[in-house]
């Protein structure tokens, strides 16, 4: 192996280390203590969680009761002979908006008493509670559960661990202590996002602290603040630890406000909208419409009547696709677009004053 090459396996090996080590911090933890935590349904003193996620605190299913014992999470009832869905202890987590949880382990510590359960499964609301996760025990474990897939805003997680087989009803099962570790971060950690107006165009420029699983970021552009639509487009880094700085070049801004937001597509195709920026364009060159997505195609709207003219819809290869005329009352016009495949067009508007404008659209 060359020189290179053992450089290059060692910067792989920190990267993995780096990326191990964030996905490994307590996101949830509670160390259960104080008088008789299990007469509460769900118990949520002493608790500490990320300031990202939202938690259910350790509660109990309607087969079993909660039961006196200081500094545990302490149920009696579990002496079903097989399993029994209403028999075991819950938690569940939920991300922020915009955030989404990775998960790394499972760690609990537990107890049961002399007729106290005997058989132990772990299990989640993915799969409606019927795929076993690791091997839980009477006196705890540590489960891997990093094989789950992210969950995103705004779904949660639901875990149960289930317990049956106590020789007695009275007999008890306890969790003493859990930690639930992984990490609740953004798709992307948007530093800033800023704008600078030229004499015929507008540079747009942003910065990611970090990026998890990002294919592309879409930029989009409204004239009102409300109707967005994509112009242009960037490609993610994929996961990164590291700063990393984009730009963008809109050289068809339209006279006046325009509005601009930023949307993140993971690679799986989820979706996060991040903040939105306006800027007041009064150069060269000028767009006066905009356009709004509809069911059939878009939806062309002039600021105000012009003079009339023409619009054409125009593909990438420059084969013009649509023409429509309209006269100098006109305020919308509507395109369709139904039967076009996804790719990139160009809206062209020719005036009868002479006047030509162009308008990205990526379908």
């Amino acid at each position: 192996m060359s020189y290179q090459q053992i450089i290059r396996v060692l910067l792989m090996l920190l990267v993995t280390l780096k990326v191990g080590f964030i996905h490994c911090q307590s996101i949830w933890s509670n160390p259960i203590t104080g008088n008789d935590p299990g007469i509460f349904n769900p118990y949520t003193t002493g608790e500490a969680k990320d300031m990202n996620i939202s938690v259910s605190g350790i509660g109990r299913g309607v087969g079993v009761t909660g039961n006196a014992g200081d500094d545990r999470y302490n149920a009696k009832g579990w002496n079903s002979s097989s399993f029994d869905n209403g028999d075991y202890f819950s938690f569940t987590l939920m991300p922020s908006d915009l955030y989404k949880i990775t998960f790394g382990t499972f760690v609990y510590t537990a107890q049961t008493s002399g007729t106290g359960p005997s058989s132990f499964v772990f299990r989640s609301s993915l799969d409606g509670f019927t795929v076993n996760l690791g091997s839980p025990s009477s006196s705890g474990a540590t489960i891997t559960l990093s094989s789950l897939p992210e969950i995103k805003y705004p779904s949660s997680i639901e875990f149960r661990l289930y317990a049956w087989g106590a020789t007695s009803a009275a007999g008890t099962f306890s969790v003493d202590g859990f930690t639930f570790n992984g990490s609740a971060i953004l798709p992307i950690q948007l530093l800033s996002f800023t704008e600078r107006v030229e004499q015929n165009h507008i540079l747009l420029n942003w910065s990611t602290a970090t990026e998890q699983n990002n294919d592309y970021m879409a930029i989009e552009r409204s004239y009102d603040g409300n109707n967005f639509s994509e112009i242009g487009r960037i490609k993610g880094a994929g996961s990164s630890l590291e700063r990393i700085d984009y730009s963008f070049v809109d050289r068809f801004p339209y006279q006046g406000t325009n509005y601009y937001r930023l949307r993140q597509v993971d690679y799986d195709g989820t979706t996060t909208f991040h903040k939105v920026i306006a800027v007041e364009f009064t150069g060269e060159s000028v767009n006066t419409l905009g356009f709004v997505p509809t069911p059939e195609g878009i939806q062309v709207q002039f600021r105000a009547p012009g003079a009339g003219g023409s619009i054409r819809l125009v593909d990438a290869a420059g084969r013009i696709l649509r023409t429509q005329k309209f006269d100098d009352q006109s305020l919308s016009i509507q395109i369709s677009t139904a039967d076009l495949p996804r790719g990139f067009y160009v809206l062209q508007v020719r005036r009868a004053d002479g006047k030509v404008e162009a308008w990205p659209l990526v379908k």
